[in-house]
């Protein structure tokens, strides 16, 4: 289409078909992104969504007349950046029909990306990372497996999510990166059935995550209730039964549904306000064990060699190695929550390597810090007793007790916020026949609603089980699956040399995510080898379906 002196011009980059509509004085220019559709069958350019797509119209079945002007170029597919001038000039010259199914940037219409690193990585994945285990168990890991071994299970858990980091960060720059995080460029690249497999595997790590943070919380309510109250509370009551511990969670976890159905605006906003009080509350914990005196009633002896040196070995009580490592493990996962929030990042290229590792290097300092003052200061018995310690050593107990909760309420609100655009991301692509009910959003953002709804019944399910070790176990299973999987994809996305893998992230190593990749596998099967298994059919099932 146009006059003779004009012509189609088509870049394929990072999987990505880039299309513009270029007269012959332009031939020398750089191929300017309009928008990412594949090779036009007929005079409309489309987009398809998958590698069996043939559609010429989009799944959204929106057309976008690109004669508004063009607020991004072809940066992330390795072009140089266009005069705006001159982009403006040629669309309103040669104006034509891209119907597609994304549209993120740009356009008439399109929603505009509003969240920074800070709001939109950053904070995600600390409050994600700094979830309950921080304040219900840590001090029992250090009490059961000893200093030493803490540290040990504490630093096998950051190697094996700081390469998968560098494996995330190089899927981030591999191109545009739209909703549904890591799931999405992988999909793109490996396929829509391998991609799949791990986009299940990653929903429903988050949903296990967001049942495990809400049951933390509502054991620190039971624990006020019976301890930190004025009230007379009957041990047989309501507020000490099943039941009562179902309300408590179930109450908590639909205000946060609350919230997530307002959308990644209302998430972030909450977001930085919890953000604010947990870390009050860890500086609140570190200084009272810093600076309080010795109370021999609750086992709290201050800074003693005497001390540390009881807590240097193991004293396990019903555990073993691997189910501490089991249950302490979802303690440093979270690196995904802000992958997750990709389709609402300003520049996600940017802001996914930088943001996430950025909140693994703050947490692991303060994870280790907290570990050696809790081993010099508590008795060892203390800690493999009292889940609580932090909170009865803190000079004023409701600052520990409101840190419990944003920690915890927070994480659920991260694991629930990321499954649904996950969720989402499955239902654009239409991996199962009912999927595509979930692949509309709402409103100008495209929120997912509809996923958000789905989501939260699945995590209120798993309240059922009534017990925060187990889901943690659980909870690691279907992560460092999840992590196996990505590292994996990079590894084998290198190895053979794939012409739509070019990250620009220049500290990954192909050998590296193979490490990355085999320690899951191997961590998996060493921790809990039945649910290892189950973990691996389940993937497996998903992949040949």
């Amino acid at each position: 289409p146009g006059p003779p002196s004009a012509s189609f011009f088509f870049s394929s980059r990072a999987g990505v078909w880039t299309a513009a509509l270029v007269p012959e004085a332009f031939h020398r220019r750089p191929a300017l992104a309009l928008a990412p559709p594949s090779p036009p069958a007929t005079r409309t350019a489309y987009m398809e969504r998958g590698a069996s797509s043939s559609s010429s119209s989009s799944s959204a079945g929106e057309t976008y007349r690109m004669d508004a002007p063009i607020a991004r170029t072809s940066r992330d597919y390795g072009s140089t950046t266009a005069p705006a001038a001159s982009v403006n000039r040629l669309s309103a010259e040669y104006p034509i029909d891209v119907d597609i199914s994304d549209v993120r940037e740009g356009g008439t219409g399109a929603h505009k990306n509003t969240l920074s690193t800070f709001a939109g990585v950053f904070v995600p994945c600390i409050l994600s990372i700094f979830g309950v285990i921080l304040f219900e168990r840590l001090g029992w890991v250090v009490g059961q497996a000893g200093v030493l071994l803490a540290m040990l299970i504490l630093m096998c858990g950051y190697v094996v999510v700081t390469i998968t980091a560098l494996s995330l960060s190089a899927i981030a720059t591999n191109g545009d990166m739209k909703g549904g995080g890591a799931y999405y460029m992988i999909s793109r690249s490996l396929g829509p059935a391998f991609g799949g497999s791990i986009g299940f595997i990653f929903y429903f790590a988050n949903i296990a995550a967001g049942g495990t943070y809400v049951l933390g919380f509502v054991d620190a309510v039971i624990e006020m209730i019976s301890s930190q109250t004025h009230f007379e509370v009957e041990e047989d009551s309501f507020w000490y039964s099943y039941w009562g511990e179902i309300t408590y969670g179930s109450v908590a976890f639909f205000l946060l549904f609350i919230i997530c159905l307002v959308g990644a605006g209302a998430y972030a906003k909450a977001a930085i306000f919890i953000f604010i009080i947990l870390w009050f509350s860890i500086i609140c914990a570190a200084g009272s064990f810093i600076f309080s005196p010795a109370d021999p009633d609750i086992g709290f002896t201050s800074w003693s060699v005497d001390t540390l040196q009881g807590n240097m070995e193991p004293h396990y009580s019903g555990e073993t190695f691997q189910s501490i490592f089991a249950v302490f493990f979802p303690a440093v996962t979270g690196i995904m929550a802000g992958a997750n929030m990709s389709g609402d990042l300003k520049d996600p290229g940017r802001s996914i390597p930088k943001g996430t590792l950025m909140a693994i290097a703050v947490s692991s300092v303060i994870y280790f810090s907290l570990m050696l003052i809790v081993a010099m200061t508590v008795e060892n018995q203390e800690l493999i007793d009292n889940y609580f310690i932090m909170q009865n050593v803190c000079f004023y107990w409701p600052i520990i007790t409101l840190g419990i909760y944003a920690s915890s309420l927070s994480s659920a609100l991260g694991s629930l916020i990321g499954a649904s655009r996950i969720l989402q991301a499955l239902g654009k692509d239409n991996l199962l026949p009912v999927l595509h009910l979930f692949a509309k959003g709402s409103g100008k953002a495209d929120e997912p609603r509809l996923a958000v709804l789905v989501s939260w019944v699945f995590i209120q399910i798993t309240l059922f089980t009534g017990a925060v070790n187990t889901m943690a176990t659980v909870t690691s299973m279907f992560f460092l699956l999840s992590y196996g999987a990505v590292n994996f994809a990079c590894f084998a996305l290198r190895i053979v040399g794939s012409p739509n893998f070019r990250p620009t992230f220049k500290y990954f190593n192909l050998w590296l995510s193979l490490a990355g990749s085999l320690m899951c596998i191997g961590g998996m099967f060493y921790v809990q080898a039945l649910y290892a298994a189950i973990s691996v059919v389940l993937m497996i099932a998903l992949y040949l379906f």
